[in-house]
């Protein structure tokens, strides 16, 4: 496991130092030429990966209850905006964040995938009901973009 954490920090690093970043996402080939900073994450998962990394999103899909995000995330995040549900997020409120990366869940996203676009870069993975290794996996990913 040690190994595995380790290839993927190596991997993560050797991306930073690139000019342009590509990632593999659920839609094919994400690429972003700059460092986002105004993140909005629209599954639970993607703000505990942006917690991890000691990134703090503008905006949550928080169902409306900030409560949800389990206090040890919470406590390592700046306050955020409440961009609707996770199902459903509020497309004006994302635009009004200007926020320069969207990242989501592939299973709640797929028919406002192309709205989420016209914002901001949208980065679309799966995390409901994968492993743990999945899971890291896409901490790296959200860490690339």
């Amino acid at each position: 496991m040690i190994k595995f954490i380790s290839t993927l920090l190596l991997s993560t690093l050797a991306w930073t130092l690139s000019a342009s970043t590509r990632v593999q996402d659920e839609m094919g080939t994400f690429s972003i030429d700059y460092t986002p900073q105004k993140i909005v994450g629209l599954e639970y998962s993607v703000i505990d990966a942006l917690a991890t990394l000691d990134l703090s999103p503008v905006g949550i899909a928080d169902d409306g209850k900030k409560e949800s995000v389990i206090t040890q995330i919470s406590d390592k995040i700046d306050p955020w905006v409440f961009v609707g549900s996770r199902s459903t997020p509020n497309l004006e409120i994302i635009t009004s964040l200007k926020s320069d990366l969207i990242i989501t869940d592939i299973e709640h996203q797929t028919t406002i995938d192309q709205d989420l676009q016209k914002i901001a870069p949208t980065l679309i993975l799966k995390s409901r009901g994968e492993t743990y290794q999945d899971n890291l996996i896409c901490v790296v990913k959200v860490a690339k973009a």
